[in-house]
């Protein structure tokens, strides 16, 4: 396929899932990293330590559970992609 061509189809994929006229969150710039205060009363007790590990626990999870839904999801997405333009061009 010539490199066009390509881009242009690329770029029709891209406009048709598109909604016209939404324009893009733009979220603030955050910090690297933030930390408590050393004055700060409850950043050693044992209630606050355990929410933070409550807390890290969750996201861990999280963040596994998405990433197994997307290795599950990304293959049959490409075989849906393939399946229909294979079944547009016959």
């Amino acid at each position: 396929m010539e490199n066009g061509r390509h881009s242009i189809t690329n770029e029709y994929e891209i406009q048709k899932y598109m909604q016209p006229k939404v324009s893009p969150v733009r979220l603030p710039d955050m910090p690297t990293y933030m930390r408590a205060e050393d004055q700060d009363p409850g950043q050693s007790s044992p209630r606050s330590q355990l929410e933070v590990h409550i807390i890290k626990n969750l996201i861990v999870s999280y963040f596994d559970t998405v990433r197994k839904s997307m290795n599950d999801m990304v293959p049959k997405t490409v075989m849906a992609f393939l399946v229909n333009k294979t079944r547009n061009k016959a």
